[in-house]
């Protein structure tokens, strides 16, 4: 992936409060440097995550969170239908098109 592609995944998965400022994400993954399906992976698995949170009124941690994103099969359905073509919000809508009803869900 090339460097404006991986600054496009990098803005889009960045909270809204980082657009444009320091960033820890940015900073981290920056340095890290997954590739593009794999930074859309973890920011689905973060979504996901949040979904879950406010489900349970608590906030039910990482490693809870990947264990069932990948028991309850989304990891499968990710695979399905990723493409790089997506943004991360159409891909997770292609996950949980029940939950994506609302054009402002997730940004």
């Amino acid at each position: 992936m090339g460097g404006c592609q991986y600054k496009k995944v990098l803005e889009e998965i960045a909270p809204h409060e980082c657009q444009g400022r320091y960033c820890f994400y940015k900073i981290f993954f920056g340095l890290v440097k997954f590739d593009q399906r794999a930074l859309a992976q973890i920011k689905c698995m973060e979504m996901y995550k949040w979904e879950i949170n406010q489900q349970y009124a608590e906030d039910i941690g990482w490693d809870r969170a990947v264990e069932t994103w990948i028991k309850e099969g989304w990891a499968q359905k990710y695979a399905d239908v990723y493409s790089d073509e997506l943004t991360v919000h159409e891909i997770y809508c292609k996950i949980f098109p029940d939950k994506c009803k609302s054009e402002d869900h997730y940004g």
